[in-house]
């Protein structure tokens, strides 16, 4: 599968998100994580719930994480760096782009490891100030959290979850 391209105007109005990455240990592992801040329009835990269809999250509560294969993190291999979060429609085409980097967001070496390792994201908003545990905690408590767990695709090497995809 290649990398998806996004043109200007693929999604014309809906809202932008600004994306910072981080490590989370669930479950006694560490995966990276993705916190969404609002950074336009409609753009909040409304447009996450609704329109994107992630369900409601309670970091460090009994709640199930849901995975969904439609939604994919984009990476740079050589820069190791995140270029964008998309939603694949059925004809596996970019249907929603939430995220696209207008500047290069770098990922330490410990993300790097969990993403290459475990092929997977966790992807979740609102969060203010980036995916913190104080963070994920607050906007837990505001009710604002909805998550999902994505594939990740690393340009020049394809995850084994998207190239299954691929090949059905």
């Amino acid at each position: 599968m290649d990398t998806p391209r996004m043109q200007a105007g693929d999604r014309p109005g809906h809202p932008l998100y600004i994306a910072t990455i981080g490590p989370i240990r669930l479950a006694g592992t560490v995966m990276g994580v993705i916190g969404l801040e609002p950074s336009s329009g409609t753009a909040g835990a409304r447009d996450l719930a609704d329109a994107c269809g992630w369900p409601a999250w309670a970091f460090g509560g009994p709640s199930v994480l849901t995975l969904n294969d439609d939604w994919i993190a984009i990476f740079d291999g050589t820069e190791r760096a995140l270029r964008a979060i998309v939603r694949m429609n059925a004809d596996d085409e970019v249907g929603l782009v939430l995220f696209e980097a207008t500047a290069t967001i770098e990922i330490g070496p410990t993300v790097w490891d969990a993403l290459e390792q475990a092929d997977r994201v966790l992807l979740c908003g609102v969060v203010e100030g980036g995916p913190a545990t104080a963070n994920l905690t607050a906007a837990t408590a505001a009710g604002e959290l909805h998550a999902i767990v994505a594939d990740v695709h690393i340009a020049h090497r394809t995850s084994p979850n998207t190239a299954e995809r691929a090949q059905a």
